[in-house]
């Protein structure tokens, strides 16, 4: 039996990969770079499309959280178990009807014979198809609830085909009244047949859709959206601009994998919050009667260039402006920086009185670096330095970055040598 239970538990993680620049905000900085105009950006929640495909969402939570925890909501109903009994009774009169009519016959060339033989053969199919479909039925309706309710619909799908899916397997609001209609009894609402063959229909919006023709609805291209945005977190930490072949290869592997127009319509519609900012595309495809695949495809594919440049233009900014940080500070505290990096304890405890750097402006500043004894850091080894006034004083990681381009963390004292109180 299929519950709600089976299908309330965790969705699937997708998200941000870890790593030192957030993609999000990776590809929300590149594609304002590279937009013309900010009023090009539209959120989400204005797209038609997107918009219809959340509401159909939110009727099956909704539906879902009306049921207790132990019913089948695959289940038929009184009405629909009637039609089916109907259908099975009218079919096998049919074939007793046949059978009798087929033993009159001793022929068994008999063209008549084989008539009645073939209209008995008809039922059992018949019946073997719609044993298939009801079976069918009943696992897509879970599968449906399912990505409903985890979110993994894709919101570019087209909202016709999402309203049947809905109305099929029985989670519209039909009259708009804001609570589902969960009574497939009701006439006015989900129409279940049996047609020839035992082929199942339902009656949506006063249409006769057959069961096998009915078109599934779309999914979120999850693999797709993190090769787009693992890649503009690669190009970023490789602090360099990008070189035509790059380009070219970008826009080539892209139009490989957006080859497929339903993979081109999940970029589109279903990741703007993860950093693939296209909704003006959205708005545009939503609007546009006929949607030309070639054309949106390209237009993707030119802004998602234009939003890895820009990356890839941060990147190299950021990395040259670590670079210079060094560069910036006065010759001789680059000087000591260089030497800081290098020295032993065995050369810091050669020197207690430690290292003398001249300012720009005149005087110096003594560094040494020390183990202390007790206080706050005793047992740990520090930076310290010489005030004006002649007091050694700790200086912090974070000033020493800060002040003169040092980096040194503050570790346990491995010896006992060159001790100071603070």
């Amino acid at each position: 039996m299929a519950n709600t239970q089976l299908i309330k538990g965790a969705a699937q993680v997708y998200g941000s990969q870890p790593g030192g620049y957030q993609q999000q905000e990776i590809l929300q900085k590149g594609l304002a770079a590279g937009l013309s105009t900010a009023n090009q950006i539209l959120t989400a929640q204005q797209n038609k499309r997107a918009k219809a495909n959340e509401y159909y969402q939110n009727q099956v939570n909704s539906y879902m959280g009306q049921l207790k925890s132990d019913l089948d909501f695959t289940g038929f109903s009184a009405k629909e178990t009637g039609t089916m009994r109907n259908f099975l009774m009218g079919q096998r009169n049919k074939y007793t009807q046949a059978a009798k009519m087929a033993a009159k016959y001793s022929d068994t060339t008999d063209p008549n014979y084989l008539m009645y033989v073939d209209q008995m053969q008809a039922v059992n199919n018949s019946f073997q198809n719609l044993a298939k479909q009801l079976d069918a039925y009943k696992k897509n309706k879970l599968g449906y609830a399912e990505n409903q309710m985890n979110s993994e619909v894709s919101l570019g799908t087209d909202p016709s085909i999402t309203r049947q899916n809905s109305i099929v397997y029985g989670f519209e609001d039909l009259d708009g009244d804001g609570v589902n209609d969960i009574n497939p009894d009701d006439a006015m609402y989900q129409s279940f047949f049996i047609g020839d063959g035992g082929n199942l229909k339902f009656m949506v919006d006063g249409e006769t859709v057959l069961y096998n023709n009915l078109k599934p609805v779309d999914y979120k291209d999850y693999q797709l959206a993190n090769y787009v945005l693992n890649g503009n977190e690669a190009v970023f930490n490789s602090g360099q601009k990008m070189n035509q072949i790059e380009k070219d290869q970008y826009v080539l592997t892209l139009q490989q994998k957006l080859a497929n127009p339903k993979a081109l319509q999940s970029l589109v519609f279903d990741f703007g919050a993860s950093g693939i900012r296209l909704e003006a595309i959205a708005e545009e495809w939503s609007n546009d009667p006929q949607p030309n695949f070639d054309y949106y495809r390209n237009k993707v594919i030119e802004q998602l260039l234009i939003a890895r440049e820009a990356v890839a233009e941060e990147g190299a900014k950021q990395k040259k402006q670590r670079s210079n940080s060094n560069t910036s500070l006065p010759k001789a505290i680059q000087t000591f920086n260089a030497q800081f990096a290098s020295l032993t304890d065995e050369a810091w405890a050669a020197n207690p009185n430690g290292y003398a750097v001249s300012q720009p402006g005149g005087g110096k500043v003594v560094f040494n670096y020390r183990d202390i004894t007790d206080g706050a850091n005793a047992g740990k080894r520090v930076l310290t330095i010489i005030r004006g006034d002649g007091q050694e004083v700790i200086i912090t990681p974070g000033d020493a970055k800060a002040q003169f381009g040092i980096e040194y963390e503050i570790i346990d004292s491995p010896s006992d040598d060159t001790e100071f109180a603070e």
